[in-house]
């Protein structure tokens, strides 16, 4: 019952966002991106060694489109516009839609909260905004709207995962952090470094990053740089040129960044059985290295993610794996 209720509501929204983005003419579409984040994708352990906690596991659908509204864009004309134009100006404007489910869990699978471990919990949400970009730089603001609990459907969502994977039940949802929505706002910008390294057959990339998100669920601050290279590499925000298109391509990268949580309610609990388990540490390290390739108008891309301990208790790395599909730009 609580699958159908929750966990089928989410897989209803994200087919349905998929199958309009998809259906979508290619002047209004950028580019759709599947993403699934797990740490059974830690493929370069054996796979009885690898974890089954914290973040445990995440799926984002996110659709841009080369259209924005008008009050957004302060005078910056659509991205559509500039492809339709012979002359293209130095900035455009797209809009985006995030639809991001997140799971949480301890380290150790008990009925009942232990002192020391992060409460279950579970993060449904939906970012709305726009990006204005140009060659060099993508700025990117946009409206958090979720919750947290029950409807998020994380319970669902694990719960059916490993009862088709090893009949395995979690143990302890019952204590899960409490639903409260989520509304918030996030801002993000990156820079590309080296636009002059990049050619038509190979490239070099390094693109500086930070982003901020603030609710009353969750506040932070990142920055951090990631370095790609390969061959036709494409541009990180913008559409390849029809040449590089047509033909195979493929890169490598690795990064770093390092975050300043003010606040996470998902590791801090906001229930007589959640709070205080975990004593949240205020900065996070997390280092990434993976693998691309992609032909025609599509792409895929994994990347193996190691995040610091967040908390004095928890492990002093966790590890996990993301696969995306990507069609078009993202």
């Amino acid at each position: 019952m609580k699958w159908s209720l929750a966990g089928a509501r989410y897989i209803g929204s994200l087919a349905f966002f998929f199958a309009s983005a998809t259906a979508t003419s290619a002047q209004t579409l950028s580019g759709v991106t599947f993403q699934v984040d797990n740490d059974y994708f830690d493929f370069w352990m054996p796979g009885n060694e690898r974890p089954d906690d914290n973040y445990t596991h995440g799926q984002v659908l996110r659709t841009v489109l080369n259209t924005a509204p008008a009050w957004t864009r302060r005078g910056v004309p659509s991205c559509g516009e500039v492809l339709a134009s012979p002359r293209s100006p130095d900035r455009c404007a797209k809009s985006f839609l995030t639809i991001s489910q997140e799971i949480f869990t301890p380290t150790h699978d008990t009925p009942t909260p232990v002192v020391g471990e992060r409460p279950y919990a579970g993060l449904l949400y939906a970012d709305f905004g726009r990006s204005i970009v140009d060659r060099r730089q993508s700025r990117s603001l946009a409206v958090r709207l979720g919750t947290t609990g029950l409807p998020s459907g994380a319970e669902a969502a694990q719960t059916l995962f490993h009862r088709l994977l090893d009949q395995r039940r979690p143990k302890g949802w019952d204590y899960q952090i409490d639903a409260e929505p989520v509304i918030g706002v996030t801002y993000g910008r990156q820079y590309l470094m080296t636009p002059g390294l990049a050619t038509r057959r190979a490239a070099l990339q390094v693109i500086g990053f930070g982003r901020t998100m603030a609710s009353h669920v969750q506040a932070n601050v990142s920055a951090g740089v990631e370095i790609r290279a390969g061959y036709r590499v494409s541009h990180p925000w913008l559409p390849a040129v029809e040449a590089d298109r047509r033909g195979l391509r493929f890169f490598v990268l690795a990064g770093g960044s390092e975050q300043w949580i003010a606040r996470d309610m998902l590791l801090e609990g906001n229930t007589k059985w959640t709070n205080g388990l975990v004593t949240r540490r205020p900065f996070v390290f997390e280092s990434v290295w993976g693998l691309g390739a992609g032909v025609g108008n599509y792409a895929v891309e994994y990347r193996a993610v190691s995040r610091g301990r967040e908390y004095l208790t928890g492990p002093s790395w966790h590890r996990w794996g993301s696969i995306s599909l990507v069609r078009g730009s993202p």
